[in-house]
């Protein structure tokens, strides 16, 4: 699995038995996403006290879901209160930003649908290309790696071009800013 091989790769074979636990704090970055976006937003809109509430629940959360697996579930069980903790702030940090801002949900849906076509597109195209180069060397491994992360910007301007939406006109900037040339 390539989550295993990365960190072997990046760590070695002492380190392989936190490959579980990278992939839940992994998700639970992702899951954060919306909350560092909204938290300064909100206080940048006058709404600290929303801010502020967030917080609290944040730290509250977080205490009660630790305290209640941790004990059973240990290292894991931390690192599921965080990804759980960060779910909860992320919806509750959105809401209020869609009602002051006036967003409906068809627009955060449409802003998130490229990313995550992408992105279970990269993840069918690795599994199928680990399996078929298997044996693969671990330089191997890295270039299929990399190669799986510019094919996933190619897939976000092409789905966003295809659809006129999406951040595929942040990538279209990018790379007029780094060739001069227009896209």
């Amino acid at each position: 699995e390539a989550g295993h091989r990365i960190v072997l790769i990046a760590l070695g074979s002492n380190w392989i038995g936190i490959d579980p636990l990278l992939k839940i704090l992994t998700l639970n970055v992702s899951a954060g996403a919306l909350t560092i976006i909204a938290i300064p937003l909100l206080n940048a809109i006058g709404k600290p006290n929303i801010q502020f509430i967030l917080g609290l629940i944040n730290i509250l959360t977080l205490a009660l879901l630790l305290l209640l697996l941790m004990p059973l579930y240990g290292i894991m069980g931390a690192a599921w209160a965080l990804l759980i903790n960060s779910s909860i702030v992320s919806i509750l940090s959105t809401i209020p930003l869609m009602r002051i801002l006036k967003i409906r949900l068809t627009e955060i849906l449409e802003s998130i649908l490229i990313p995550l076509a992408s992105s279970i597109a990269i993840l069918v195209i690795g599994r199928v290309a680990l399996k078929s180069f298997e044996p693969l060397s671990n330089p191997g491994f890295v270039l299929l790696i990399a190669t799986l992360g510019i094919v996933y910007i190619g897939l976000i301007f092409l789905f966003g071009k295809l659809i006129n939406s999406g951040p595929y006109s942040t990538v279209k900037t990018i790379a007029r800013e780094l060739t001069g040339i227009k896209i």
